[in-house]
C-alpha cells in the first residue's frame, strides 16, 4: 500500500534516524582495470588503496601489455582495520608456477600489502571470471605471496577492538569501514537489550561469520547460528570460529557457534528449523533484490522469532516485504539508515523487528466522523480508502489486508436485521459476534483490532478491553468538541446527507438511513449526540491500571480529508513503525478543547521511597541521610526547568528511617517528604520487607502510579524527566527477578528470586498492601536462618513469591531488568568478614558513578547506581554532564528503550 511506500522514503530522509560519517561509499575494497583503461584515482576510495593501484599500474605498463608474458587486467583490493592490504590481480595466460618478476617492486612500494593471488583469464577472449565463488564459471585464485587471505577486525563495541576472522579475497566483507562500525553500535545496542530474553541467536547471509563472532564475544549466547551460500565465506567463517574455540565466549567452538553452507535457495529452510527452539534473535541481511525466496514468510510464522535485526542495503524491495511483517505482527521499533553505499542508487539501513503488542483501536465520535474511512485506509495501508471491507472467511470480523482486523458493528447490524426477534434481538446478535471476534483476536499474540463504531458508551469500551486483553489501547476521538451545542446536530447532519448521496457509501448505510429518513434524520443524530460519552481522565487512568499502554489521537472538529489522511498515518506509524511514531511531529489538527487529561503531569505519579535506616552503620559522613543530597536536589531542580511545573506535582517522597535520628525534620531532598512508621530492622531480615510495605502503602494512599524502593546511597542514571516518561510509558513494574535453582525451589517452596530495589506499578503494590504482615512472619521468619546459609535474604524472595501466588508467573506483568547497579565487595577482608557473619555479601562502595553503570543503562536500561559515596565537586560535574550532555539546557541525553515483555517462561527457563 501507498503507507509503506511513503514509510520508507521518511525513514532514510529523516535526519534524526541517520549514522553520518566522514567517510562515505567505497573507501576499503575496489577494483581497477589496468592497462589503458586503468582509471587513475578514484576519489571515494583510501589512499592506501589508490596508491597500491597506481603501483600495479606502473608495473603493467613495465610489463608490455602482455607482449612477453601475461596480459594485466584487472586488481581487486581490500584493505584491512589494520591497515594491511590484499591484492587479488586477473592476469590473462597466467598458470601456476609462472615467474612473478613484478612482485619484488610490489612489496617494496608497498609495505601495506601481506596477501597477494592472480586470478588467471582465459586466453585468446576478452572474459573474466566470475566474481561470486558459488557461480560455475569461478576460477580460483593462486596465492603468490602470503596466505589467500588477510586478517581484518570485525565492528567492536565503541571504542574497543574488533574480533580477529579470516577474509579471503572473494569472500564478503563491507565497503566502508566507518559506516560499518556506526551501524554495528545500533546492532550491538539492541541485542543487548534483547540477551537476557532470547539465549540463542541465529545469523543469515554473507556477514553472519564476522557479525556472529562480534556479538558473540560480547553477549555470549547459549548458542549461535550461522549460514551462508558463498563458499569461501562459509571456509573463513569456520575458520575464523576455530580461530577462537575454547575462548570464555566461544568455549564450545564450532558446537556453540554452528556454522552451515547452504544451497542459493537454503535459507528458508535454515529459518524453518529454528522452530520449536529458545527465543531467537535473528539477523538477515539483503541482497540487491530483496530476501531470498520463502525467508520472510519464515520470519513472521515462526513464533520463536522474537527480533528480526534486518542489514539491508536496498530500501526498494523493503515496502513489500514490510508489509508481509507487519502483518504477521511485527514492527519497526528502532532505525538508522547509513553512508555505507553513498553515491550509488542505494540507501543502506539498518533496523530492528519486534512482535507489536496486541492493540485495540477504539474511534469514539458522531456518524460520518471518519470512523470507517480511517478503519478502511489503514487496513489496506493507504490503498482502499472507499472501498467497503468484506468479511474475513469464518470471521465476524472484516479486514482489508491483514494489517488490522476491523469489525464494523453497523453492517452486522444490518445483516442481523434480516433475522428473527427484531431489533432488539438484532442488536444482542450484533453485541455477541463482536465480543466473539474480541476473544478470537484475543489469541493472538500480536493483534491489531479496530471497532468500527460510535462507541459512545464508557461500559461498552470497558467491555471490549476486557474481552481482547489489550497490552496497548488506543483511544481516537473524532469530532467531539461541542457535541451538545446547537450548531453540532446541523454539522453531523449535513456531513450524514453528503455521505448518504456519495458513491462510496456502503449499502448497509443506504438502507439503514433511509429507514430513519421517513422519521426525520434529526431525531436520529440528535440521540446518537446526546450518547457519545467521551473518555475522561479516569477511563484512561483506568486502562493504564490494567497493564495496558494507552494512545490518544484526537481531531476536536468534524474531521476533513486532510486532517483523516493525517490520522492514518499516525495510526499506521503507531502499528508498524513506533520509532518513527516517536520522532516525527505530529499533525497540526483542530484541538479538542475537553481533551481528557493525560498529560505526564497529572497530580502526583512516581512515589521515590528511601529504606534509610540504623541498619546502615557504614554511612559516609555526609550530613544528611541521603548519601548525595545535593545531587538530589538538583536533580529535582532540573526536573522543574525542564517540565515547567513544580516537583510535588509529578513526585512524592517517603522514606523509612528506624535510626535515633529519623524522627527529627531531615534537611534537604528528605525535607521535600515525609517519613512512614517505622519497623526496627536488621540486614537479611523479614523486618526490610515489613518496611518496604510500610512504604508502599504510604505511596499508594498518596494516588501514586509507580513505587520506586531506593536505599540512601542510589543515585539516579537518567534526569527525573526520563525517569518518569520511562516508566509511565511503559507501564509495568520493573523487577530484576530470576529462578531459583530447583533445591532451593524444593527447600523453601520459592520459584523466585529478585533484586531488593525494585519499581513497582500501582497494580501490583495494592496487592503487596493487602498482605497480612503476621501471616508473613508465620512463613518467612522461620526460613530467614536458612535463606541466609544460601547467600540468600528474605526481602530477596518474600513479595515476589507472594506476588506469584496472587496473580501467577511474573512474565505477565513485570519487566525484568534491574533498577540499579550494583557490585561486591571482592575484597579478601570484606568477603571473610560477610561469611564470619553467616549474611549474604556487601555491595562495593564507589568512588563516584562507575562507566560500568553507564553501560548497564544504555544495555539494560538500570535505572540508578547503589552505594554512589558521597561525591566531589568534579564527580557531580561529570555526573550532571552525563545526564544533560555538553549542551546545557538539562535535556537528558541518557536515554533507554524499554525491552520487549518476556519471552522467556519459567519453564523455558
Amino acid at each position: 500500500g501507498p503507507l509503506f511506500e511513503r514509510l520508507i522514503g521518511a525513514l532514510h530522509g529523516h535526519p534524526k534516524l541517520h549514522a553520518g560519517t566522514t567517510t562515505s561509499a567505497y573507501r576499503n575494497k575496489a577494483s581497477y582495470l589496468l592497462g589503458d583503461e586503468f582509471p587513475g584515482q578514484n576519489p571515494m576510495c583510501d589512499p592506501v588503496l589508490n596508491r597500491v593501484a597506481a603501483c600495479l599500474q606502473r608495473l603493467a605498463a613495465a610489463a608490455g601489455g602482455g607482449c612477453e608474458g601475461p596480459a594485466w587486467v584487472q586488481v581487486d583490493l581490500k584493505l584491512t582495520r589494520t591497515g594491511d592490504v590484499g591484492v587479488k590481480l586477473l592476469l590473462r595466460g597466467y598458470a601456476a608456477g609462472d615467474p612473478t618478476p613484478w612482485l619484488a617492486t610490489l612489496l617494496s612500494d608497498c609495505h601495506e600489502v601481506k596477501s597477494v593471488c592472480v586470478q588467471p583469464c582465459p586466453v585468446g577472449s576478452k572474459e573474466k571470471p566470475a566474481k561470486s565463488p558459488w557461480d560455475p564459471r569461478y576460477v580460483d585464485p593462486i596465492p603468490v605471496h602470503g596466505p589467500p587471505y588477510v586478517i581484518e577486525l570485525a565492528p567492536g563495541p565503541e571504542g574497543c577492538p574488533g574480533v580477529p576472522f579470516r577474509l579471503s579475497h572473494d569472500a564478503f566483507s563491507e565497503v566502508n569501514s566507518s559506516a560499518e562500525d556506526a551501524m554495528f553500535k545500533h546492532v550491538f545496542k539492541w541485542a543487548a537489550k534483547l540477551r537476557s530474553e532470547c539465549p540463542r541467536l541465529a545469523l543469515m547471509g554473507r556477514n553472519s561469520g564476522f557479525y556472529g563472532l562480534a556479538l558473540q564475544r560480547e553477549l555470549k549466547f547459549d548458542e549461535v547460528r550461522g549460514c551462508t551460500h558463498c563458499p569461501q565465506t562459509a571456509a573463513d567463517a569456520e575458520a575464523s570460529i576455530e580461530m577462537h574455540a575454547g575462548t570464555d565466549w566461544l568455549p564450545g567452538g564450532s558446537e556453540t557457534f554452528k556454522f552451515t553452507r547452504i544451497s542459493k535457495s537454503g535459507f528458508f529452510t535454515q529459518m524453518k528449523a529454528l522452530a520449536g527452539g529458545p527465543p531467537t534473535i535473528v539477523h538477515v541481511t539483503n541482497n540487491r533484490h530483496g530476501l531470498a525466496d520463502g525467508v520472510v514468510e519464515a520470519l513472521a510464522e515462526n513464533s520463536v522469532i522474537r527480533a528480526v535485526v534486518y542489514n539491508s542495503c536496498n530500501h526498494k524491495c523493503l515496502p513489500r516485504e514490510w508489509t508481509q511483517l507487519c502483518a504477521a505482527g511485527f514492527e519497526v521499533v528502532e532505525f538508522s539508515s547509513s553512508d555505507l553505499l553513498a553515491g550509488t542508487e542505494f540507501d543502506s539501513s539498518i533496523f530492528l523487528l519486534l512482535r507489536r503488542p496486541r492493540t485495540l483501536i477504539l474511534p469514539i465520535g458522531p456518524p460520518a466522523s471518519g470512523k470507517s474511512a480511517l478503519a478502511r485506509g489503514l487496513a489496506s495501508a493507504g490503498a482502499a480508502w472507499g472501498e467497503v471491507i468484506e468479511p474475513r472467511k469464518g470471521s465476524a470480523a472484516s479486514r482489508g489486508s491483514d494489517l488490522v482486523e476491523v469489525f464494523e458493528r453497523d453492517r452486522r447490524f444490518s445483516q442481523e436485521r434480516a433475522g428473527p426477534g427484531g431489533l432488539r434481538c438484532a442488536k444482542a446478535r450484533t453485541h455477541a459476534a463482536l465480543l466473539a471476534a474480541l476473544d478470537s483476536a484475543s489469541r493472538q499474540t500480536s493483534s491489531v483490532f479496530y471497532v468500527d463504531s460510535t462507541n459512545g458508551a464508557c461500559s461498552a469500551r470497558a467491555a471490549y478491553r476486557d474481552a481482547l486483553g489489550p497490552e496497548r489501547v488506543v483511544f481516537l476521538l473524532l469530532g467531539l468538541d461541542g457535541l451538545q451545542e446547537d450548531t453540532a446536530e446541523q454539522a453531523v447532519l449535513q456531513r450524514v446527507l453528503e455521505r448518504h448521496r456519495s458513491s462510496k457509501c456502503p449499502a448497509h448505510e443506504l438502507r439503514q438511513w433511509e429507514d430513519v429518513a421517513r422519521d426525520g434524520l434529526g431525531p436520529k443524530i440528535r440521540r446518537l449526540l446526546q450518547a457519545v460519552e467521551a473518555p475522561q481522565a479516569e477511563e484512561l487512568r483506568a486502562a493504564g491500571d490494567r497493564s495496558e499502554a494507552i494512545e490518544v489521537l484526537s481531531c476536536g472538529t468534524l474531521p476533513s480529508e486532510g486532517d483523516l489522511e493525517a490520522l492514518v498515518w499516525r495510526l499506521f506509524l503507531l502499528i508498524c513503525c513506533p520509532v518513527l511514531y516517536r520522532i516525527e511531529d505530529p499533525p497540526v489538527l483542530p484541538l479538542l478543547r475537553s481533551a481528557p487529561a493525560v498529560c505526564l503531569g497529572d497530580g502526583p505519579r512516581i512515589a521515590l521511597c528511601f529504606l534509610t535506616s540504623q541498619r546502615a552503620a557504614s554511612r559516609p559522613s555526609c550530613g544528611s541521610p541521603l548519601w548525595n543530597d545535593v545531587a538530589w536536589e538538583w536533580l529535582a531542580g532540573d526536573f522543574e526547568r525542564q517540565r515547567g511545573e513544580p516537583f510535588d506535582a509529578a513526585f512524592r517522597v517517603f522514606r523509612h528511617d528506624d535510626s535515633p535520628s529519623g524522627a527529627l525534620p531531615p534537611a534537604g531532598f528528605l525535607a521535600r517528604g515525609s517519613r512512614v512508621p517505622s519497623v526496627p530492622t536488621e540486614r537479611a531480615t523479614l523486618s526490610l520487607v515489613l518496611a518496604e510495605l510500610r512504604l508502599v502503602r504510604a505511596a499508594l494512599e498518596a494516588g501514586c502510579d509507580f513505587v520506586a524502593l531506593l536505599s540512601e546511597s542510589c543515585l539516579p542514571l537518567c534526569s527525573l524527566v526520563s525517569l518518569r516518561e520511562e516508566l509511565l510509558t511503559r507501564g509495568r513494574s520493573v523487577v530484576q527477578y530470576h529462578f531459583c535453582r530447583g533445591g532451593h525451589q524444593r527447600l523453601f517452596g520459592i520459584r523466585y528470586g529478585a533484586l531488593q530495589w525494585k519499581v513497582w506499578h500501582r497494580r501490583e503494590a495494592l496487592l503487596l498492601a493487602s498482605l497480612d504482615e503476621a501471616a508473613l512472619a508465620d512463613r518467612w521468619r522461620p526460613l530467614e536462618a536458612g535463606l541466609s546459609k544460601y547467600n540468600l535474604a528474605p526481602d530477596e524472595v518474600t513479595l515476589v513469591n507472594e506476588l506469584l501466588d496472587r496473580v501467577g508467573a511474573l512474565e505477565a506483568v513485570c519487566e525484568r531488568r534491574p533498577t540499579t547497579h550494583v557490585e561486591w565487595d571482592d575484597d579478601a577482608a570484606a568477603v571473610a568478614a560477610d561469611a564470619a557473619s553467616g549474611g549474604p555479601r556487601h555491595a562495593r562502595v564507589f568512588e563516584g558513578v562507575p562507566e560500568a553503570a553507564w553501560a548497564a543503562r544504555s544495555a539494560s536500561g538500570t535505572l540508578f547506581c547503589r552505594k554512589v559515596a558521597p561525591m566531589s565537586s568534579s564527580a557531580l560535574d561529570a555526573w550532571k554532564r552525563r545526564l544533560i550532555g555538553t549542551g546545557g539546557g538539562g535535556t537528558a541525553t541518557t536515554a533507554f528503550a524499554p525491552p520487549p515483555r518476556s519471552v522467556v517462561s519459567a519453564e523455558q527457563e
